[in-house]
């Protein structure tokens, strides 16, 4: 068992460092692609496109769910070695992403238009356009949504680097879109040019996935299985349960948005736009962390080896919240500058939602393995019921701030306070159906990374203070010394003996892997 939890450690490992390759590459691309479409478009219509979008990504969340429940049962059915039924999983998953993809596309033309004509805000004259993002944005999701499958298989099977480097042409095209949209001229509509661009890439993307799958897992081609009322009963509950929970984050997160273009206009969703690529930026290392470590919670619990379960998702969870902050900090600290530098036009409320944000995503880096072991066990109905009906207070609560005056903040805010009582509840629930160790994590996880945040942000931001050179020398200044502190804290206070061998072993594997030899 050691030898295989050596060998499951060194997977997780390799698979992080070839998503982190491929994170690198694409964070440089995603910043320098977002600035050129913030110009391209005007503050104004980038505003449109990010509510209007908005809309049709509120609709997203049941193939978001039906992804985790693909991933969940494949790795379950990978983790016992039974490859008939992961082969009934496949099967069954596609013909319920099908359904899910009609049932989708007819909700959202009633719903998302009667939304678009009555209650957005959008200038006068941008209405065409609005509908036409709309329209290329659902049929952008309905591929999205029959393609599900193939990504969960890809993830499942732990072929991390196929997921990157597949997600790299993404990238690229992106960055091809907004390079050509400044070549369009002023008679081409850049709103409509880029939503149908993206689309078109959406098509590619998907093409990529599923012929790569179709080629190398058996259970994605040539099955015999055509269906199976078992299967398809199960994976339905845990579906079904589970579509609570993706509510909630609609809620959050579209819901709020739509919020914000009703009290406040497209100029205040443009800030929470590029608030969404910043934070979005940093939260890529993370997911990119946790993609590669979730099938291993999941597997571990199929063969109910609980001692290596616990300590992973312990770890997971310490490992998730370090990574973050050990980037957000110098970003938060010096957020202005680096906004002036980066963006020619600066949406207003953009600071305060970057660094607020930042803390909402610190806890979210802590809850994600704890989720991710709940949905292993498999027991959603309650989970989804209390948590998810918690997570969905979001939008009334934000919408009662709103109405009796709160700035556009307070929604960011009362997601942090939330999204904290979540993670409290989530780790009891997990104590209660596998005797989750809450204590342990409590101490050596939560207050440690209290103590950590606090201390490492007290040094970095007193060595910014310190610093009297103004401009980019002090971001660089800011950035060096803020990731030494952190890194420091982190190691020496943050992280036991076994934890700093851990980091050490996959420096040494990251640095053979660039052919510095140790």
């Amino acid at each position: 068992m050691t030898n295989q939890t050596s060998e499951n450690n060194k997977r997780i490992a390799k698979n992080t460092l070839y998503l982190y390759m491929r994170m690198l590459l694409s964070l440089v691309v995603q910043l320098y692609t977002s600035r050129v479409i913030l110009n391209a478009l005007g503050i104004s219509d980038y505003g449109i496109y990010n509510v209007v979008g908005g809309v049709v990504t509120m609709f997203s969340f049941m193939s978001g769910t039906m992804s985790t429940a693909a991933q969940r049962f494949m790795s379950y059915a990978i983790g016992q070695g039974n490859i008939n039924e992961l082969r009934r999983t496949f099967v069954a998953s596609q013909i319920i992403l099908w359904l899910i993809a009609l049932i989708t596309l007819v909700a959202i033309e009633v719903i998302g238009m009667w939304l678009l004509f009555n209650h957005l805000t959008i200038p006068d004259g941008r209405l065409t356009a609005a509908i036409w993002v709309f329209q290329v944005a659902v049929i952008s999701l309905f591929i999205t949504i029959i393609s599900v499958s193939y990504n969960a298989a890809l993830i499942a099977h732990e072929k991390m680097s196929v997921f990157a480097g597949i997600s790299l042409i993404d990238i690229f095209s992106k960055l091809g879109i907004a390079v050509l949209l400044l070549q369009l001229p002023t008679s081409v509509d850049k709103l409509i040019a880029y939503s149908v661009l993206l689309m078109v890439v959406a098509v590619i993307m998907r093409i990529c996935y599923t012929v790569y799958c179709k080629r190398h897992f058996e259970e994605c081609t040539h099955n015999k299985y055509k269906y199976d009322k078992e299967k398809m009963s199960q994976m339905l509950s845990f579906f079904g349960w589970n579509t609570i929970g993706a509510l909630s984050y609609v809620s959050k997160e579209q819901g709020v948005n739509i919020l914000i273009n009703i009290f406040f206009g497209t100029v205040v969703n443009a800030a929470r736009g590029v608030t969404t690529q910043v934070t979005g930026a940093v939260q890529g290392f993370i997911t990119n962390f946790q993609v590669a470590m979730n099938p291993q919670i999941t597997k571990y619990y199929a063969q109910r080896d609980f001692d290596n379960l616990f300590k992973l998702v312990q770890r997971g969870a310490k490992f998730s919240m370090f990574l973050y902050f050990f980037l957000a900090l110098p970003l938060f600290i010096d957020i202005e500058y680096i906004l002036q530098l980066w963006l020619v036009n600066v949406p207003e409320h953009t600071v305060s939602f970057i660094r607020l944000t930042f803390i909402l995503m610190m806890i979210e880096a802590l809850s994600s393995p704890v989720i991710t072991c709940l949905l292993a066990v498999g027991k959603v109905k309650w989970y989804q019921i209390i948590v998810g009906g918690l997570l969905i207070m979001n939008l009334p609560v934000s919408y009662i701030a709103l109405k009796l005056g709160a700035k556009p903040e307070m929604t960011i805010e009362i997601a942090i306070v939330i999204s904290f009582a979540s993670l409290l509840i989530r780790l009891f629930m997990l104590n209660r159906y596998i005797s989750f160790p809450v204590k342990d994590f409590m101490t050596k996880v939560l207050g440690i990374a209290l103590i950590v945040v606090a201390l490492s942000y007290v040094l970095s931001n007193s060595v910014y203070n310190f610093i009297t050179i103004n401009g980019f020398i002090r971001l660089v200044l800011t950035v060096v010394s803020s990731w030494i502190i952190s890194g420091v804290v982190i190691l020496v206070v943050g992280m036991n003996k076994a934890e700093r061998f851990i980091i050490k072993n996959v420096a040494i594997k990251v640095l053979n892997k660039v052919g510095i030899k140790q």
